[in-house]
């Protein structure tokens, strides 16, 4: 699937290599990314209002804006018309899909700006604004105003990551003839291998309320593939939804010392999901509790690969296990959108509110599928926070565990705080502070630091353990001019630091490293991304594991860090 649609749908999918807190939590996956909230201006106010109790939904118009506004004359001018002429606009119909409200409804606040933020969230749209015009019969005019992104993308790629060239080379349509479904070809080239991706995904498939999406993975060192079919709550006042879900992965599993490869196994996932959600209560016009509950299948199977000792002790044990799971989730709305947070003029919608997720998975022995005993529980917590001088300030929380059976019991903890300050709508300062912790992992549960886990000043994994501390603070700024209104130029300065401990590679206590440095930052104005073309050189101020000390280039294609 589409960049685009694995973060539309990333709590609606399995997600190999969050093994614990996807064992302890996969109720999750009925809660999606989409839910939509109260959409703030920052100062608190709603973008459009109702104007009072009573009115009712008059006219609603539908205004749909090329990717280019054709304002320039020219050769600048030519082009952005050519470019235009390629692109199909987003259907009339597409953007009615997502609404909401039909004329003649009573008007509802939460229901404007909830379509709002969904549309935002499709990925089609650089710009979406729903504007409200009450009338003198009691009625309110809506309005909505959806710019089109540029949807054919020819992606390209080189740089490096942790010390290892890595590139890609894609084409991508992600509004089919402006039906809104997405197909794309991609080859990737990265630090554990070579991976051609062919998918095909619909937000709103045959005209309904399913997200239907299909991957399928060719990779160097094995093959993937996934189908969902979804209903996620695209509303607050969404009584149910639905998963079915299956992916199978084919790859490696490496292990890593000081960035080099120190063992590899053979590895083969398999996570299937079929259940239901439904709302069970409303406390206040801006939350709701739900309710999640149906069957889950695992497994993950690991043989050596190649000549290894028998009973090698770092060979991670494999399993398989089936239940059924429940989880309990509570979402408060209280967004506020925020224009360049991420890439100038780019809408985010961050939840200050409170978000919680109880989780149950009770595997049990079932002979046809050789599963075994297990229990798996998990909590999961979120928050915002508003902070002087325009910041913001969004923590998270997990904690999750599985028990019984044949393997020893296992723990996952762990917590972020991210913080961004404001200073004008071209120039941010982000923070980021993360700590991970682990208990009774096998080898498949190592926390890396290094290349891109953070420490970009290091290879790729230079420090592993079961115990992990991150801290990154980046200083970054767009200059005020833009080349022909399709992309605009930054720079930024950043500081990292971390640590890793527990049970590392051959030392005891904590080892940690440092790292200060510098870079461009390309914004792509008329893709609906919140990333950017990042360009840094990062200079150790530690030395590596291995004793190297040596500045790494560091290209990619990230967000917001």
């Amino acid at each position: 699937m589409s960049p685009r649609s694995c973060a539309a749908a990333s709590t609606l999918t399995s997600r190999p290599g969050l093994r614990a807190p996807v064992l302890a939590l996969g109720a999750i996956l009925l809660v999606p990314a989409s839910s939509a909230a109260q959409v703030t201006a920052p100062d608190g106010g709603p973008v459009a209002s109702c104007a009072g109790q009573g009115f009712r939904i008059g006219t609603i118009t539908v205004e749909r804006l090329d990717v280019l506004d054709l304002r320039s004359t020219g050769l600048v001018g030519w082009i952005e018309r050519s470019a235009n002429s390629m692109h199909v606009q987003t259907r009339e119909r597409v953007i009615r899909r997502h609404l909401l409200f039909r004329e003649g409804d009573e008007c509802d606040d939460e229901a404007l700006a909830q379509t709002e933020r969904n549309l935002r969230a499709t990925g089609l749209f650089q710009k979406v604004d729903v504007h409200a015009s009450p009338s003198v019969d009691q009625t309110v005019d809506v309005t909505i105003r959806a710019r089109d992104a540029w949807s054919l993308r020819i992606s390209g790629e080189f740089g490096h990551l942790g010390g290892k060239p890595a590139w890609e080379a894609g084409l991508t349509e992600a509004n089919l003839a402006g039906s809104g479904a997405g197909i794309g070809l991609r080859h990737r080239s990265r630090f554990e291998a070579d991976v051609t991706t062919a998918w095909f995904a619909d937000e709103r498939f045959l005209g309904l309320r399913e997200w239907l999406g299909v991957r399928y993975d060719e990779r160097s060192d094995g093959r993937s593939r996934a189908a969902s079919l979804v209903r996620p709550f695209y509303s607050l006042d969404s009584r149910w939804g639905h998963e079915f879900s299956a992916a199978e992965t084919r790859d490696h599993l490496r292990l890593y010392e000081d960035g080099l490869i120190t063992h590899e196994y053979r590895r083969r996932s398999v996570e299937t999901i079929a259940g239901v959600a439904l709302r069970v209560a409303s406390p206040s016009a801006t939350s709701v509790w739900r309710l999640a509950t149906g069957f889950r299948f695992s497994a993950r199977e690991y043989e050596p690969n190649g000549t290894a000792p028998a009973g090698d002790p770092l060979l991670p044990p494999s399993h398989r296990l089936a239940g059924p799971y429940l989880n309990l989730h509570f979402v408060q709305h209280r967004f506020l959108k925020r224009t360049g947070l991420f890439v100038p003029g780019r809408d985010t919608d961050i939840n200050l509110g409170t978000q919680l997720d109880l989780g149950l998975f009770v595997s049990r022995p079932i002979a046809g599928l050789a599963t075994t005993a297990r229990v798996s529980v998990g909590a999961a917590a979120s928050r915002g926070w508003s902070l002087p001088h325009e910041g913001l300030l969004v923590g998270t929380a997990f904690v999750s565990g599985d028990f019984g059976g044949v393997d020893e019991r296992r723990g996952d903890a762990g917590g972020s705080l991210r913080a961004w300050w404001q200073r004008s709508p071209t120039h941010v300062l982000a923070t980021l502070l993360e700590a991970r912790w682990r208990l009774n992992p096998d080898s498949s549960g190592r926390l890396y630091l290094g290349g891109s886990p953070g420490l970009r000043g290091y290879r790729e994994y230079a420090l592993w353990g079961t115990q992990s501390v991150l801290v990154i603070v980046e200083d970054r700024k767009f200059f005020g001019w833009t080349l022909a209104r399709l992309f605009q130029f930054g720079v930024a300065g950043f500081a990292e630091g971390g640590a890793v401990g527990g049970a590392t590679s051959g030392s005891a206590g904590w080892r940690g490293a440092a790292n200060v440095g510098a870079g461009l930052r390309i914004a792509q104005l008329r893709t609906s991304s919140n990333s950017a073309v990042r360009i840094d050189v990062a200079f150790p101020l530690v030395a590596a594991p291995d004793g190297r000390r040596q500045p790494q280039l560091v290209i990619g294609y990230r967000g917001d860090y």
